[in-house]
């Protein structure tokens, strides 16, 4: 049994009691409550989350050595702030706080409300703070599915005016918005007509697209996933299932837009496609490295399966694959990155696209255990280990260098699933050994532009993430 499942390392909340003198007579003079200067003034409630955030922190985050031990609680106003001040910025650039772990415990599974794309940013040269966005990819049967929005789709303006700095998170924090699609027209980008998105929850299948293409004698599975959720391994279990029923002979997994999850999750994904030899005799798949306290309990304890976890032998389908193609960008992170990683010592992985985010880290989601009302929409993700694949490799702070670099397109951008877009047409080429894929891609026009910002959620930095429970 786990040490965390036991939850062996729980810290006792402290509370402070505060106590109001009055006088009974009447006559006396009234003994106004003076301000402890010890406290400067902070609240009772303020100081029990910055409590909470520092019993946690000192337990279990990964570079605990490295926090201040200057810095007063009893006087930190602001507990999102204060738990900011302790992290090491040097190295860490993933841990955060939240006083809404109810949608931290949704964008997990895939819950949320919105509209159901992803876009990303571009700057208009003749429009100062003005962005043009474009549709990066759509879930099913989500609002704006209902309207018809499509990968490559172009947004010029929102509710009639600008999209800029100050509103354009609207497009998925608004409730019903009014966009204005764009298209080329002479090298500029002309108006297209208003479609109103109006939010809802969403139930988002992090398997976008599974399918098959068959070009010369090689039948190649395509798998397009978004996010690493355990909820939805079930959604993995259909698509390799329907690889293994078309007798696939290559695999391409797209994770560019993949910005992390559960490693249960890439766990079952791995075994999915790993050497079948591998997975049954349960290899290893991840190794985790604590801090030195928390490692000490651990070993003390002889709880090693929070350190080494192997291959899932118990996945309903097995491709028993030796080579796996996977299509990455920038974007991808922390368990897209933990797949490319830890896949590496048992098959030959082939990456294509741009230098990956460079997360080799994992977090784990710290609650209250007291059950104080002030305390439980509070939560923490820090970072709490580093992983290492089976030959010991981790520490890609730099990310993984592509072996075919190829830049995602997006304006125009060509159908993900579609063997004219860019990342998948290298992937054919380099399997078939035909190139008219690629040549064709090439002929097209583009068009150059900086990529300012993406957004995929209202809760994305909650996905960026690599949750080892």
């Amino acid at each position: 049994m786990s040490l965390l499942k036991n939850n062996k390392w729980s810290i006792i909340i402290l509370l402070f009691s505060f106590f109001i003198v009055s006088c009974s007579d009447d006559d006396d003079p009234i003994v106004e409550p003076q301000p402890n200067p010890e406290l400067n003034n902070v609240s009772e409630d303020i100081q029990k989350v910055n409590n909470f955030i520092w019993d946690k922190m000192d337990t279990y985050y990964l570079w605990r050595d490295k926090m201040p031990t200057d810095i007063n609680r009893k006087k930190e106003e602001n507990s999102i702030e204060y738990f900011d001040k302790l992290l090491y910025t040097e190295k860490d650039k993933w841990s955060f706080i939240t006083d809404d772990l109810e949608g931290l415990q949704n964008s997990f599974k895939g819950v949320e409300t919105g509209f159901g794309y992803s876009i990303a940013f571009g700057k208009f040269s003749n429009k100062e703070n003005a962005y043009f966005a474009i549709v990066e990819y759509v879930y099913p049967g989500t609002p704006a599915a209902e309207a018809n929005l499509k990968r490559g789709d172009l947004i010029v303006a929102l509710d009639g005016g600008d999209i800029n700095d100050d509103n354009y998170k609207k497009l998925f924090d608004g409730s019903t918005i009014i966009i204005t699609k764009g298209k080329l027209e002479n090298n500029s980008i002309a108006n297209n007509g208003d479609v109103e998105l109006t939010s809802k929850v969403l139930n988002l299948d992090p398997v976008l697209i599974d399918t098959v293409f068959t070009v010369d004698d090689h039948k190649i599975g395509y798998l397009s996933y978004m996010q690493y959720i355990n909820d939805y391994n079930s959604s993995i279990d259909e698509a390799m299932a329907k690889f293994e029923s078309e007798n696939i002979t290559d695999l391409i997994v797209d994770v560019r837009y993949n910005p992390g999850g559960s490693v249960n999750a890439a766990n079952h994904l791995c075994s999915s496609i790993a050497p079948k030899e591998e997975v049954d005799k349960e290899s290893l798949f991840v190794t985790f490295q604590w801090n030195d306290q928390i490692m000490a309990e651990i070993k003390g304890a002889g709880q090693m399966d929070d350190v080494e976890t192997p291959f899932n032998k118990d996945v309903p389908t097995k491709l028993d694959m030796d080579k796996v193609y996977i299509l990455a960008t920038g974007s991808s992170a922390s368990a897209s990155e933990l797949t490319i990683n830890n896949l590496r010592p048992y098959m030959d992985v082939v990456l294509i696209g741009e230098t990956t985010h460079g997360k080799y880290t994992a977090s784990i989601t710290l609650t209250d255990e007291s059950k104080d009302p002030v305390l439980k929409n509070w939560a923490l993700q820090p970072i709490v280990a580093k992983y290492a694949n089976a030959a010991g490799v981790s520490d890609f702070a730099d990310g993984f260098t592509p072996d075919f670099e190829v830049k995602d397109e997006l304006l125009p951008a060509m159908p993900l699933g579609d063997l004219t877009d860019p990342l998948i047409a290298k992937a054919v080429e380099q399997i078939t050994g035909n190139s008219d894929l690629t040549a064709l891609k090439a002929a097209k026009v583009h068009y150059n532009f900086e990529v300012k910002d993406r957004l995929y959620s209202k809760f994305q930095k909650f996905k960026e993430t690599l949750i080892i429970k």
